[in-house]
């Protein structure tokens, strides 16, 4: 993203879970680690989304907990609106099962995802491996531990709201953190939602 960046939210998971609401699922947070504790049978299984920002254009980073494979997949959700079983927006996913490595972009409507795209088919993603992806009108940018690792473009969805879940599998993923950034122009003090900077109730 070719412009300067903000900080308008960060959580290091060691409070609770106030800042989100649980759309699909059911999280925990136990030694400052964000976890699924049940998830749906569908292909959205889980989402924990922030009651922040509806973004058009940002930067949205996660530092996995634990290894994203057949079992356990993890999904970086933005421009996320509706909500529950309604869900839609795009969905990112960090993979590694034997010789099988890629980041992939879906489209998310309604609890199924379909795929748009390979931002990536080489990175080897493990446990505290940082995912970010960039977002700016339908241009999608993703990058691994600060690399970018492939980008593509889709106009589908607009703006909303950020956060990540999990897709297939049954086992529990993990993640470390969360950073959620925006262009400078936009103002935090604009947000209709209930607003957190850097975790804390503004």
């Amino acid at each position: 993203m070719n412009v300067s960046l903000q900080t308008i939210f960060s959580d290091s998971f060691d409070r609770d879970l106030t800042p989100y609401t649980q759309e699909r699922g059911t999280f925990s947070i136990a030694s400052s680690v964000l976890s699924v504790a049940t998830a749906e049978a569908s292909d959205l299984r889980s989402a924990l989304l922030w009651d922040g920002a509806s973004l058009s254009d940002g930067s949205v980073s996660l530092t996995l907990g634990s290894k994203p494979n057949n079992t356990t997949g993890s999904l970086l959700l933005f421009r996320m609106t509706q909500s529950g079983a309604s869900l839609a927006g795009y969905a990112v996913q960090p993979y590694n099962f034997l010789i099988t490595k890629y980041t992939r972009l879906y489209s998310l409507s309604s609890g199924t995802l379909t795929l748009i795209g390979a931002l990536d088919t080489t990175s080897p993603w493990t446990t505290n491996d940082v995912l970010r992806v960039d977002f700016s009108g339908p241009t999608i940018t993703s990058y691994r531990n600060g690399a970018q690792t492939g980008s593509l473009t889709d106009p589908t969805f607009i703006s909303g709201r950020v956060g990540l879940g999990t897709s297939g599998g049954t086992a529990i993923h993990k993640w470390n953190d969360i950073l959620v950034q925006s262009p400078v122009s936009f103002s935090p003090a604009s947000i209709a939602r209930t607003t957190y900077l850097m975790g804390r109730r503004l």
